[in-house]
C-alpha cells in the first residue's frame, strides 16, 4: 500500500466545471475532486483537445465552476493528463496562486465534507 502524498486532503465532488486553455477555446467538463491544492477533471476528446503535448506538463488552463453558489475561477497548471478509455480523460490541475478569501473558502468547504464523511 503506498502512501498518501498530497499535502490537502481531497474531497470527492461532481460539479460541471468550465475549462479553458490559452488560446480561449472552453469546454464544459466534470469536476471530480477539490482539496485546496488543486482539483481533477474529467471529460470526453475535447477535453483531452485543449492539452497541446507540445507545451509539455505544466500547461496553464483556467477553470471556472459554482461552490455553493459562489462562482470562482482559477488559474492551474496541468500536472497530468491521463487517458480513462477511448473516450474519457481526466486531468490532475494544480492551483497557480489562490488569494486568502478563496483559500479559506475552499479550506472550510473541503473540511465540511470531511466530517460529513468520518
Amino acid at each position: 500500500m503506498s502512501a498518501e502524498r498530497r499535502l490537502h486532503p481531497r474531497v470527492d465532488v461532481s460539479l460541471p466545471v468550465e475549462v479553458c486553455n490559452s488560446w480561449g477555446a472552453t469546454v464544459v467538463a466534470q469536476l471530480v475532486n477539490l482539496s485546496v491544492g488543486g482539483l481533477l477533471v474529467s471529460g470526453d476528446q475535447r477535453l483531452a483537445e485543449l492539452y497541446s503535448p507540445e507545451m509539455g506538463s505544466g500547461q496553464s488552463l483556467t477553470v471556472s465552476f459554482s461552490l455553493e453558489g459562489q462562482p470562482l475561477l482559477f488559474d492551474c497548471r496541468v500536472v497530468y493528463k491521463r487517458r480513462l478509455s477511448q473516450s474519457a480523460f481526466e486531468f490532475g490541475l494544480q492551483f497557480c496562486w489562490l488569494d486568502d478569501y478563496t483559500r479559506n473558502r475552499l479550506t472550510e468547504y473541503v473540511d465540511q465534507r470531511l466530517l460529513v464523511t468520518k
